[in-house]
């Protein structure tokens, strides 16, 4: 029996024993709509549950679990049915009621009617009933719309409302702001609501790299590479994504002093993780590519990894190609081009971040998990992370 099914018989047996104790004399009617649901026919099953629904008021919790049941399965028109018909009740306490229309709403939202989900959650916020559970689902709804303006006004809500976890996701919402900004070449506006990120969350990565990408683009070299810097000390994990920025900002010509120190610290005690890449790359510009290649070599035999093996193989061609045609037929680069083409393509389909709340594993950066939607917990994976997912 398939895992869903059989959840699914547990919370309905459970639902029919109390049934069961409430009104024998409808039990067998509703044992009868148990096994159409079990036997995968649901629309019969949904027509006994609602004749039920007709005879005895007592059947509002059933039709609940009925309705998210259904939904949960993917089954979202027969979970609209199951809300809606216990709507039309008349005898529904003022709870029932409330609840009622939540459910109907997530049922809507899940069906992708994001203006009638909108609708049925803003009805509630102005009755002043269920707000807290209203405003968490508008701001859902308003982020899978990307209107921005109204979740950051959602957000607000909660953070206001004392609701901490809130503060990290209103963050995240300036900062996607501040991207519509920039796509719409207003970088002022897009600073101010990188601003008020860092207001709401001080330690917010998202805002402060974008504060020193919009810095950059703005030709402020200096000021861009001091923002990195901060994250450089502030956010260990993002590393793989500071240290490209702030070579970027070297080759621009920002200072170098104020970064040399940091990154031999770096060096020293971050060699196992995906540092390895951008510390090579420092190496070569700053002390020349005989000192990238011995720090690969030591790389390699301390801590072997796909990453490092990969760095040392173009630095090797860099060499092997100096005064050849590197597409030529040369018999003496063949193997040389088969292994760097083979570990590129097993690199390429490597993931680099995972999830750290549900374990979704991605190639590029989202701050928002494609899997379970949380904000700001997709991080960069380290080398032996990299290597035990790709085995």
């Amino acid at each position: 029996m398939p895992l869903a099914a059989a959840s699914g018989w547990f919370a309905a047996w459970r639902s029919y024993k109390r049934f069961n104790q409430i009104n024998p004399r409808l039990a067998p009617e509703y044992f009868r709509g148990l096994n159409y649901l079990l036997n995968e026919q649901p629309d019969q099953a949904l027509d006994v549950f609602l004749r039920l629904a007709e005879d005895d008021a007592k059947t509002v919790e059933i039709h609940f679990a009925l309705g998210g049941l259904f939904r949960r399965r993917g089954e979202v028109e027969r979970a609209i049915r199951v809300h809606q018909d216990l709507l039309a009740r008349p005898l529904l306490s003022v709870l029932q009621r409330q609840t009622a229309l939540l459910e109907l709403g997530r049922d809507y939202m899940h069906a992708g009617l994001f203006d009638r989900a909108e609708s049925i959650f803003q009805d509630l916020l102005k009755q002043r009933v269920r707000e807290t559970d209203a405003t968490k689902l508008l701001l859902e709804v308003y982020q899978r719309e990307s209107d921005w303006d109204q979740a950051i006004q959602m957000a607000e809500r909660l953070t206001s409302a004392n609701d901490p976890e809130h503060a990290a996701i209103l963050a995240h919402m300036y900062c996607e702001r501040a991207e519509v900004w920039l796509r719409r070449g207003q970088p002022d506006k897009a600073l101010q609501s990188i601003s008020q990120a860092l207001d709401t969350d001080a330690r917010s990565v998202r805002a402060t790299l974008l504060l020193g990408d919009t810095y950059f683009k703005n030709g402020d070299f200096e000021k861009s590479l001091r923002q990195y810097l901060r994250l450089f000390e502030q956010e260990e994990e993002f590393l793989p994504e500071v240290l490209p920025r702030i070579l970027q900002c070297l080759q621009a010509g920002a200072p170098l002093q104020q970064f040399e120190k940091q990154m031999h610290r770096f060096n020293r005690d971050y060699r196992q993780s995906y540092f390895i890449r951008g510390y090579v790359h420092y190496l070569q510009q700053q002390e020349g590519l005989e000192a990238a290649r011995n720090y690969l070599r030591a790389a390699l035999t301390q801590q072997p990894s796909l990453y490092a093996l990969q760095e040392w193989l173009d630095l090797e061609w860099a060499e092997l190609i100096k005064g050849r045609d590197p597409d030529a037929q040369d018999p003496d680069l063949l193997p040389w081009r088969l292994m760097i083409d083979t570990l590129k393509r097993v690199m390429r389909n490597m993931p680099k971040y995972q999830c750290r709340h549900c374990g979704y594993a991605a190639k590029t950066l989202h701050w928002q998990c494609p899997g379970c939607k949380t904000w700001g917990k997709l991080k960069p994976l380290n080398l032996t992370q990299m290597d035990h997912l790709s085995s």
